[in-house]
Order: structure tokens, then C-alpha cells, then sequence
């Protein structure tokens, strides 16, 4: 544990009218659940209208970023085809989105599973308790309400689910 709960718990409620409002403006349905320190955003694909469940483990907020994935809604198991695929994104740039040993992944300094430390996709980035000083062109999100809104935005160049 780097931080107390306590201290992750009051980062998030002094973020919660925030990720509620963000999750509103995108059509989505934000659930904080601020004893567990889960954060559960339901929306649908943008594309192929199914539901998507994106959840942040948020233990050691602010100390160490969340660790987000996208979960299957009905089963709440962590599967590829719960991932949306990796779309083209304007000017060419890459998705956070993509797969990492067959499994879904959310690639970005603000994701604690991208990280060697977690045997994420990186093991060129330094330790997660670094994600707030990113290098210059990575995504940058440095809350709840950015990196939601990151992630979904994202989700709205997929042309549909991985592994389907």
C-alpha cells in the first residue's frame, strides 16, 4: 500500500461531481463506489451499441494511477471481446487502446496495468508512482473525469470489439 485508503477515498470524493458530470456529458453512468475504491463507468460502444464496462481500481490514487480495464457487463470477468479494438484516431495518432498477451489492455501513463511493475505492456516507462511526470507526447490525463473522458473518446474511433 503506498497511501492510506483514506487518502485515495478523499481524492475521489473531492473528484466525484466531476467524473458524475463528465460521465453525463458522454451518455455513460458513472458508479463510485468510494468504500471498495472502484469506480464503474457503463456506456454503450459507439459503434456496435453493445455495453461496455469500464472499471477503475483506484487504491493509492493519486500516488500510483488507477488500474483501468474493461470488463464483460453481464459476466464482470475480464475478457478480450469486453475490449473495445483499436481504432484510427485523427492525424494518425496511436489508440490507447489495444491488446497485450491476448487480453485487452488500456495503454497510458494514467493506467497502472500498462507498467512492467504490473506485467503490463511497458517496461520502458520508469516505476507507476511516476505517471504524473509523463514524456511530451504520451496521453496525459491527470484525473478521474480527464482520463475517463480519454478513454472514451478513444472508444468512439473502435470500429467494434477485440477478438470478435
Amino acid at each position: 500500500m503506498l497511501v492510506p485508503d483514506e487518502v485515495a477515498r478523499a481524492h475521489i470524493a473531492q473528484e466525484s461531481a466531476a467524473i458524475l458530470a463528465c460521465a453525463a456529458r458522454n451518455g455513460a453512468k458513472a458508479d463510485i463506489d468510494i468504500d471498495a475504491l472502484e469506480i464503474r463507468f457503463s456506456f454503450n460502444h459507439p459503434v456496435d451499441k453493445l455495453p461496455l464496462l469500464l472499471v477503475a481500481d483506484v487504491h493509492d490514487y493519486r500516488a500510483a494511477p488507477p488500474a483501468w480495464r474493461f470488463l464483460d457487463p453481464e459476466s464482470g470477468l475480464e475478457t478480450l471481446q469486453a475490449y473495445p479494438s483499436a481504432g484510427n484516431l485523427p492525424g494518425g495518432g496511436p489508440s490507447v487502446i489495444n491488446s497485450h498477451k491476448g487480453m485487452g489492455t488500456i495503454c497510458a501513463h494514467f493506467n497502472r496495468l500498462a507498467y512492467a511493475e504490473s506485467a503490463g505492456i511497458h517496461p520502458d516507462w520508469a516505476a507507476a508512482t511516476d505517471w504524473l511526470t509523463t514524456a511530451p507526447g504520451t496521453a496525459r490525463a491527470t484525473n478521474i473525469p480527464e482520463m475517463f473522458q480519454l478513454i472514451y473518446s478513444h472508444c468512439c474511433y473502435s470500429p467494434g470489439r477485440q477478438g470478435v
